[in-house]
Parts: structure tokens; C-alpha cells; sequence
């Protein structure tokens, strides 16, 4: 439940901003890799039983992330929302995070080809990294 109001707060926020923002014939490679960068806070809903984030939490804030940026881009271009779906990940874990911290996710194309597009998502805070994917 957490993760649609997040969704959903999202959403509404994006399409109030992409309001104001002017549709183009192209899409600047700048603008297509710029990273999509969201702050999160670790909240009860989100806490497994071993007082730390659960590993598919961390899929659930990076579908946030690849939602507002696919989003965003369709916007751009003047198309339709593009439906799509996570093919593969690898992770890194190198830090849990713990209740109530914060976290500030990093989600950037890496690249792409005829079928796939590829990300690079880091979930950072102040101090250091806890994740890469």
C-alpha cells in the first residue's frame, strides 16, 4: 500500500510539471541519459522482519524511478506511455538500510539496443552507497 500512494503521489506531481514542459520532434542525448534522482525514506511499511529494507523493496523504488523517467521521456517525445517490465537485475548490496534513513536513488541509462534499455540505479546517502543495480 505504501508503495502506491508513493506511486500515486508521483505520478500526479509529474503530470503537473510535465504540464508546463513543451513537446519536441527530438530527444537531446543529454536530456535521454541525464539521471532521474528521487529522495526516499525508509518507512514502517517498507521494513522486513529483520529490521532492514527487504531486497524486493529495492525493486519497488526502482520502478518508481524507471516509471517517472519513461514517463517523462514519453512526454517529451509527445507518445504514448510506453508499458514495460524489469528483464534481469544485478545487484550489489553493500550497506542494509536501516529504519527511517534516508536515501536518495540515482537511476541513469546505461545504454541501450533494439530490445532493452539498460540502467545503472544507485541508492546513496550522505555518507556512502548501499546499493548498485
Amino acid at each position: 500500500m505504501n508503495m502506491l500512494l508513493r506511486f500515486f503521489i508521483m505520478v500526479s506531481l509529474l503530470k503537473q510539471q510535465l504540464k508546463h514542459e513543451p513537446m519536441s520532434e527530438t530527444i537531446s542525448l543529454e536530456t535521454l541519459i541525464a539521471p532521474t534522482v528521487r529522495n526516499y525514506r525508509v518507512l514502517p511499511h517498507d521494513m522486513g522482519f529483520r529490521d532492514h529494507l527487504p531486497n524486493y523493496r529495492y525493486l519497488s523504488f526502482i520502478e518508481l524511478n524507471v516509471t517517472r523517467w519513461v514517463m517523462a521521456r514519453c512526454h517529451e517525445k509527445g507518445i504514448k506511455p510506453l508499458n514495460w517490465v524489469i528483464a534481469m537485475q544485478e545487484m550489489v548490496y553493500l550497506k542494509q538500510i536501516k529504519f527511517l534513513d534516508k536515501m536518495t536513488l540515482s537511476s541513469a541509462v546505461a545504454g541501450w539496443d533494439h530490445k532493452y534499455v539498460y540502467f545503472e540505479h544507485r541508492f546513496l546517502s550522505k555518507i556512502s552507497s548501499w546499493a548498485l543495480v
